[in-house]
């Protein structure tokens, strides 16, 4: 099967805040700056009460509840703004130029402006398939970002795949 398609920035951002959204480490370092800000303002909270600033103290309190309720929205924000960023940056010769791909009983076989390359099926894990893209993921690490709308036989496609050994996971109500 072969496909031709382009990738944009949206593509390269959505990708990236996938592989974040799956990441253990971002997780837990989300997790420690919540607990962290949390406790930094009780202890500031808790000398506003013992210096008798009850009505900053409250304030503080009130804060606290705030920063801990909304800072998971916070953190998912500055990724994704940090993310377009970076992507902006490294990758915006990449947006909107022709690519290919070809599924055979080897492999792939993939083509971009940077280049040709053959993917041999023993590096390939799995096909992902969320509400925008397909990734097709590899034993390093990376993975084939493949946008659904230039995919006019997505059947197909995921059959190719599945013929030559890469395992399929939907995860269609996937969001960041």
């Amino acid at each position: 099967m072969h496909l031709q398609f382009k990738i944009s920035e949206k593509d390269f951002l959505t990708f990236q805040l996938y592989t974040l959204s799956k990441s253990e480490k971002v997780q837990q370092r989300m997790k420690r700056g919540r607990i962290f800000a949390t406790i930094l303002g009780v202890i500031l909270a808790f000398n506003l009460f013992i210096t008798d600033a009850m009505y900053a103290g409250i304030v503080m309190v009130v804060g606290i509840v705030l920063i801990y309720y909304f800072y998971p929205q916070y953190h998912k924000w500055r990724m994704k703004r940090n993310f377009a960023n970076y992507i902006k940056h490294n990758y915006n010769e990449r947006f909107d130029k022709e690519e290919e791909l070809t599924v055979h009983d080897k492999g792939i076989l993939s083509k971009n402006i940077s280049g040709e390359g053959e993917i041999p099926k023993s590096e390939l894990t799995k096909l992902i398939e969320i509400q925008e893209l397909f990734l097709i993921g590899m034993t390093n690490g990376a993975a084939i970002i493949l946008p659904k709308n230039e995919v006019s036989e997505a059947s197909r496609f995921k059959s190719a795949l599945k013929n030559i050994g890469v395992g399929y996971v939907a995860e269609l109500d996937w969001k960041y």
